[in-house]
């Protein structure tokens, strides 16, 4: 059996199409998400874990016979405008990204978690 798959933002746009596509291809689904109803009615099929990234690390039993991590985390960029604090931490990022500095949180930079594997995931399906 292969292993699964931990996917953080999980009910936004890619999560959901994602989580969707493993599900088909028999790939469990690990989705650690803020609210779990709404996870429920997007995600049937995953097993749901809730988790704020704002408030702490994610919880251990998400990654139990996962291989691999896909981040889907953030917010929609443009929903709305930008405010001066929104545009400060964007600036921020990218003066950090410029530098070559890692702008992963600890627990994700751990070996045991690996990139996305383009060979977990099946070609798109052609309707």
């Amino acid at each position: 059996m292969q292993g699964g798959v931990a996917i953080t933002g999980a009910t936004g746009l890619l999560g959901t199409a994602l989580a969707e596509s493993c599900a088909r291809d028999g790939i469990p689904v690990s989705a650690l998400v803020r609210n779990t109803a709404r996870g429920a009615d997007l995600l049937p099929s995953a097993k749901l874990h809730a988790w704020d990234a704002t408030r702490g690390s994610p919880p251990a039993d998400a990654f139990e016979g996962v291989d691999v991590v896909i981040n889907l985390l953030g917010e929609n960029l443009g929903e709305k405008r930008w405010s001066d604090a929104r545009t400060a931490i964007g600036g921020q990022i990218a003066h950090r990204f410029r530098r070559g500095e890692s702008l992963l949180p600890g627990w994700l930079r751990l070996p045991r978690f690996a990139a996305l594997s383009i060979r977990l995931l099946s070609p798109p399906t052609v309707v």
